[in-house]
């Protein structure tokens, strides 16, 4: 069988461009390896999204993977690991081979790691990249969130309401969140912001004891006693499997046009994964839904 449009990966980018193009009545295949919805599902609360009000990143998933339920698009659990063109595009994954004469990468980005000694050892035994997964973890325990930006501040937030204490470290004396998190945050009694430390060491014996850090100003040396850390230091591309269509600029993301058209004929980009200067559900939304539109027109036309 060879498919009008397969999309890997079903984050709010992949899911919208798969409404848009079934209800055109395309011949399409939705690939995901993990869970729909993407780092949304890691969300704790989703406050800017048009017209949901107040919710979780997991509820909005849920609705998104139900609308392209109702509309019966095919979709399956699967890793994608190597994709490669020649009269078609032949997409290649741990179960199975497709072919199809169109592509849309919606892969979106990883949790990045800091890179220091216990990361990988405390993996799953205190160290997290995700709150919303495993908060109920830490019930009436002490955490450190490590972070500046709006997922920290936002996951740290999500977290008082469940943990003992919160405490939140910052590399930098200027915070990236929006400053209503950052007032929400200093404004929770059981939440205390730390700036200007670096994350040293994880340690413990077989699980979590201690984050160890530096302070950047004075060079001292300090430890925090406590549950679980929860990492928060930013995003990469997931996006090496592309690397040898020369379509990623030098930071991994994909270099997209306005329609989301890659330089290779037939291959599209949405969402988190594409050099752009916003970063949000709105916007992978509407990345889905222009290229699926840009490939509805032009498959029109054939």
């Amino acid at each position: 069988m060879i498919y009008d449009v397969i999309i890997i990966g079903s984050g709010p980018a992949g899911m919208s461009a798969a409404m848009f193009l079934k209800r055109a009545n395309l011949n399409i295949l939705l690939i995901e390896k993990d869970t729909p919805g993407g780092q949304v599902v890691r969300t704790g609360v989703v406050e800017n999204y048009p017209g949901c009000g107040r919710t979780t990143g997991l509820a909005l998933a849920q609705v998104m993977y139900e609308q392209i339920a109702e509309l019966q698009v095919p979709y399956i659990f699967d890793s994608v690991i190597f994709v490669e063109k020649h009269e078609y595009f032949q997409v290649e994954t741990r179960q199975n081979r497709y072919f199809t004469k169109n592509i849309i990468i919606a892969t979106g980005t990883k949790q990045r790691k800091i890179g220091v000694p216990g990361e990988e050892e405390f993996f799953g035994r205190g160290v997290s990249y995700c709150a919303i997964c495993d908060a109920n973890f830490y019930k009436n325990e002490n955490v450190v969130v490590i972070g500046g930006g709006n997922s920290a501040f936002e996951e740290g937030l999500y977290l008082s309401k469940i943990c003992k204490q919160v405490t939140l470290l910052a590399r930098s004396s200027q915070f990236r969140a929006d400053h209503i998190y950052i007032e929400k945050a200093m404004n929770t009694p059981n939440m205390t912001i730390l700036n200007n430390k670096r994350t040293l060491e994880f340690i413990g014996n077989k699980v979590l004891e201690k984050v160890k850090y530096e302070d950047v100003l004075t060079k001292e040396i300090g430890e925090i006693e406590t549950d679980g850390a929860f990492i928060y230091v930013g995003s990469e591309p997931a996006t090496k499997i592309f690397k040898p269509f020369d379509i990623l600029d030098e930071n991994g993301y994909i270099i997209v046009n306005e329609e989301k058209e890659t330089k290779v004929p037939g291959m599209y980009a949405v969402g988190d994964c594409t050099r752009k200067p916003l970063r949000q559900i709105l916007t992978a939304t509407s990345d889905g839904a222009i290229a699926a539109s840009t490939i509805i027109r032009k498959l029109t036309k054939e």
